[in-house]
Order: C-alpha cells, then sequence, then structure tokens
C-alpha cells in the first residue's frame, strides 16, 4: 500500500468511532508508515497507518495505545465540536 485508501481510512474511523472521538479531532496521514503509529499532535488524535499487511493487528491495539496517551482524555467527544 502506497497511500492510505479509503477502505482503511473507514477502519481506522471505525475503532476511532468506538473510542468516542469526535471525528474532527482526528487526523489521518495519506502515507502508510512503518509499524504504523500514534499520537496527540495540536489536540488531535493522530493516526499512521502501517505499512502492508500490519493492519489487522494494528487496529487490534489501537484502542488501547490511543487510551495510553497523555491528553487522550481531553480530546472532545463525539457529541460535542472539537
Amino acid at each position: 500500500m502506497d497511500v492510505v485508501g479509503p477502505q482503511e481510512m473507514r477502519r481506522v474511523l471505525e475503532v476511532v468511532d468506538a473510542l468516542g472521538i469526535h471525528r474532527e479531532a482526528v487526523r489521518i496521514p495519506l502515507t502508510p508508515v512503518p509499524g504504523g503509529g500514534v499520537c496527540i499532535e495540536a489536540g488531535a488524535l493522530v493516526v499512521e497507518v502501517p505499512l502492508g499487511d500490519e493492519l489487522d493487528a494494528f487496529l487490534d491495539g489501537l484502542p488501547a495505545r490511543a487510551r495510553g496517551l497523555s491528553g487522550f482524555d481531553a480530546l472532545p467527544p463525539m457529541d460535542a465540536g472539537p
């Protein structure tokens, strides 16, 4: 995968929706990175999709990784604006 496509974005957003984070507070860069990544930057949850066949495992661990980030509790909930 050279570019994060609609299918990958949809799968990431399903996980983020389950976390209750407002979609306006989520950024998904279009370039995948080795191993993927997640951080909070400028008040947004940044989810970097992994290269290749690592997406399933990455998404399985994404909720725990996101919840463990400093600032996660400050992200706006789904029912509020960012």
